[in-house]
């Protein structure tokens, strides 16, 4: 299934695979997305997924389904290992410019994945 949200003034697609709607239905606590561009010796593009009951300033995309972006940085430079309680906001003035125009989430091997893109 296929949703349209806003973003930061920008449109983004997220598809939802059924796998993951079936998923959904089945959940009591609310699934939050955060989509996020991890600055650090590369770029590098990570789904986190977590279930709570506080959603802030997530955007609905369904019932039971939030989502936001993030921009992160780190101090050292890390490419083999992803530290992400180690992270800093990414001070970007013009977010709109980096938010991904879609977004993929698929429940597999009971396990929540994800991947967004800038290309449709």
């Amino acid at each position: 299934m296929r949703y349209d949200v806003t973003l930061n003034n920008r449109l983004v697609s997220v598809t939802v695979s059924d796998a993951a709607l079936m998923r959904l239905r089945k959940k009591t606590k609310p699934l939050l997305i955060d989509i996020e561009l991890y600055f650090s010796c590369l770029i590098k593009k990570v789904c986190h997924f977590r279930e709570t009951d506080c959603i802030g300033d997530y955007v609905r995309v369904t019932d039971g389904l939030y989502i936001h972006f993030r921009a992160t940085m780190t101090n050292q430079c890390s490419i083999d290992r992803f530290d992400k309680d180690n992270v800093a906001d990414f001070p970007i003035v013009n977010q709109k410019a980096y938010i991904p125009k879609w977004v993929y989430l698929d429940f597999s091997a009971n396990k929540w994945s994800g991947e967004f893109g800038y290309v449709e």
